[in-house]
């Protein structure tokens, strides 16, 4: 039999060769690995103190935010919180609980009015010209009365609407009960005779708070389930707002699969900083 010395050293070499090749491939491969885990882990911190990811438990902010009547109970959306957001009118915040902030629970609600406005919860016509309550609002260093038109809020959808509360009616003017009862009731919590002044909305003479320095007003757009500051009053911008919500993760906790509730929050994230990042890069090109 005839032995070739030379294709035995090509096959040789060519094994080494290959070799070679799988070697150099996987240390490409670690390295992309531990260059993308520290970019991943970079990101997470500049995240971490930037922002917060946190779910939303509860029906006070339907039909925004955990809009299954179904799921009650459970979370069902995810929020981006920017926690040094400015806010502004008509924006979701989360918000240390009034009752007790020490222990570090939270609230989400929507901010209606800040430090200096003036603000009331009547029967009054809208835009629209339907009749029922609006919250009315003369913002600070104005004198023009606002009838807000708050279309995110919970009418008449899935759970008994804010028209069905009890109301509170004192001439000709209908308050919602409990902001009546709590800022303009001689006995209310909240009751101060210097803050409370009175102004002309529809040729009626509505009772009107003032909030004070560094103060905001906040309710759910569920009104009819939301305890907020028609019962716990309002909070100080500084001391008790943990930071503005920029991004809601739909059904970003809707499943018990961590991987399907993965899939949603990345998703979140990604529709919400990539064209930040976008942004970036164009300014610095």
């Amino acid at each position: 039999m005839d032995f070739d010395l030379n294709s035995v050293q090509f096959v040789y070499f060519e094994d080494k060769r290959c070799e070679k090749v799988i070697i150099q491939s996987l240390k490409t491969i670690y390295i992309t690995f531990f260059v993308f885990l520290i970019i991943f882990v970079s990101l997470f911190c500049a995240f971490q103190s930037e922002y917060i990811f946190t779910r939303i438990i509860g029906l006070s902010m339907q039909p925004t935010l955990n809009p299954d009547i179904y799921l009650q109970s459970q979370a069902q959306d995810y929020a981006i919180v920017d926690k040094d957001g400015v806010v502004d009118y008509g924006d979701i915040v989360i918000i240390l609980k009034p009752d007790e902030p020490e222990s570090g629970a939270s609230i989400i609600k929507r901010v209606v009015a800040f430090e200096g406005d003036r603000i009331s919860i009547i029967k009054t016509r809208g835009e629209d010209g339907l009749y029922y309550y609006h919250l009315v609002r003369i913002k600070s260093g104005s004198d023009e009365v606002e009838i807000v038109e708050e279309d995110y809020i919970n009418r008449d959808g899935i759970l008994p609407d804010w028209e069905n509360l009890t109301p509170t009616s004192v001439g000709s003017v209908t308050y919602e009960r409990t902001f009546y009862q709590n800022y303009f009731n001689l006995f209310g919590v909240f009751y101060d005779s210097s803050r409370i002044e009175r102004h002309e909305v529809n040729g009626q003479s509505v009772l009107f708070y003032r909030l004070g320095e560094d103060e905001i007003f906040y309710m759910g757009d569920n009104r009819a389930h939301s305890t907020d500051a028609r019962e716990f009053g309002p909070v100080t911008m500084s001391d008790m707002v943990i930071g503005k919500v920029v991004k809601i993760v739909e059904n970003g906790a809707y499943s018990d699969m961590f991987f399907v509730r993965g899939y949603y929050q990345l998703k979140g994230i990604l529709e919400y900083f990539f064209p930040k990042l976008l942004d970036y890069f164009a300014w610095k090109g």
